[in-house]
């Protein structure tokens, strides 16, 4: 299980809940957690949460309850916290590349797709070669990615990451070169997506380059540059700075 706390504050005002105060949320609900999961019947008391006499059954098959995994944007400080005590382990989402140097993630796209490749035939059986040999002779268009992807799931069982790895060799090996930036945006706003490209303009002349490895918790849909009003730019002012 991954416990987590949301990262927007406005999310927090809407409730009344105060933003400043959610990782003492947050330890209340673990050391409830631990109580519900060890003891029949069960009472705690907090701060912010109390329960006498609850029968909480069946418990989890694992004595003590699940092993918990903190989750969340954070460094190796925050996690000595008392939080991170709690927990079995820690999953970080790290918002700039020097965060994610710390954490040990992978900083950008092609550092991700490298780290992938190359732990290949630890996570699948094979390594990246032998997959692009496997590719070559299946019948599959190399060149059509979302085809090979689509292979290496229902054939293999192989997960989503390790796909886009594999494809990406195989197409490269094909011929197929990666496309820039610009000549990926004009293939993404072409035929029936052609009317959506001064969208998609508009925006990019508001906003400054990412310079983090992104987050989305949430989407909206703009179909025309009138739908770009000043909610919809104040939302994605405040997604922009979250990320650094």
């Amino acid at each position: 299980m991954l416990p987590t706390v949301s990262w927007l504050a406005e999310e927090y005002a809407a409730l009344g809940v105060p933003f400043r105060r959610r990782g003492d949320l947050l330890d209340e609900h673990l050391r409830a957690w631990a109580v519900l999961w060890r003891d029949t019947p069960a009472s705690f008391a907090g701060e912010h949460y109390s329960f006498r006499d609850v029968y909480f059954e069946p418990k989890a098959f694992r004595p003590g309850g699940p092993a918990l995994w903190l989750g969340g944007a954070m460094t190796r400080a925050m996690w000595a916290g008392s939080a991170g005590r709690s927990c079995a382990g820690w999953t970080a989402c790290c918002r700039s590349p020097a965060a994610a140097s710390l954490c040990g993630m992978a900083q950008t796209p092609d550092d991700m797709l490298t780290a992938v490749s190359a732990s290949l035939a630890e996570r699948t059986g094979r390594p990246l070669a032998e997959w692009v040999a496997l590719v070559r002779v299946s019948g599959i268009d190399p060149l059509d990615q979302n085809a090979v992807r689509k292979w290496l799931r229902s054939e293999h069982c192989i997960p989503q990451n390790s796909q886009w790895a594999i494809a990406d060799a195989a197409a490269r090996d094909a011929g197929w070169v990666r496309p820039t930036v610009a000549e990926y945006v004009d293939g993404q706003y072409s035929g029936a997506k052609a009317a959506l490209r001064p969208v998609y303009d508009a925006l990019a002349a508001r906003l400054q380059p990412a310079t983090a490895p992104g987050q989305a918790t949430h989407k909206i849909s703009l179909r025309s540059v009138q739908d770009l009003d000043d909610e919809v730019l104040h939302l994605l002012r405040i997604a922009y700075e979250q990320n650094a």
